[in-house]
């Protein structure tokens, strides 16, 4: 399916975009390090780190039913790139 068939209101959301502020956050301590070196991770005590939107309220602009269909119809592209997990970010 080509994006143009794709409903307009969903359109401008099927690519996700970096718009935000990323950083990684650490499951342990809950530190937070710029994204700037790759990290494997946490620095401070080698826990599990996440990548985390520092702007996550942005994110809240967009109602949680129409990120439901986003991410349904992100499923019907046929970009690899967003296969996975990639489909939700």
């Amino acid at each position: 399916m080509k994006i143009d068939e794709f409903p307009e209101d969903i359109r401008p959301h099927l690519i996700p975009s970096h718009e935000g502020r990323m950083v990684y956050r650490c499951l342990g301590c809950g530190g937070r390090f710029d994204i700037e070196r790759l990290l494997y991770v946490c620095p401070e005590c080698r826990q599990v780190l996440l990548l985390e939107d520092a702007e996550f309220e942005r994110l809240t602009a967009v109602p949680g039913a129409l990120w439901r269909r986003i991410f349904d119809y992100r499923k019907m592209l046929t970009l690899p790139a967003l296969k996975c997990i990639y489909r939700y970010h």
